[in-house]
C-alpha cells in the first residue's frame, strides 16, 4: 500500500470509512468528518487535508445546521 493508492479502490466502503476518521479523529486531536475521505480518498490528498485541519488552515465542519422556526 502506498500514499497514491485510493481508499475505495482498496476495498474501501462507508462503514469502514466512518471506523478510519473514528480513529483518526482522537489520535489525532482533531475531528476528521467522513466527508474528508469521500472528497480526498487518495491517502496522500487526504493526509494534506487533514493537516491543513490540524494547523487551522480549514474548518472542520462543525456547522450549525440551522433551524427552521417557521413550522
Amino acid at each position: 500500500m502506498s500514499g497514491s493508492d485510493d481508499f475505495f479502490a482498496l476495498g474501501g466502503h462507508s462503514l469502514l470509512c466512518a471506523r478510519v476518521t473514528g480513529r483518526l479523529s482522537p489520535a489525532l486531536g482533531v475531528r476528521v468528518p467522513i466527508s474528508l475521505l469521500f472528497d480526498h480518498p487518495v491517502l496522500d490528498d487526504l493526509a494534506v487535508e487533514v493537516e491543513k485541519l490540524r494547523t487551522g488552515q480549514v474548518g472542520n465542519g462543525d456547522q450549525e445546521i440551522p433551524r427552521d422556526v417557521s413550522q
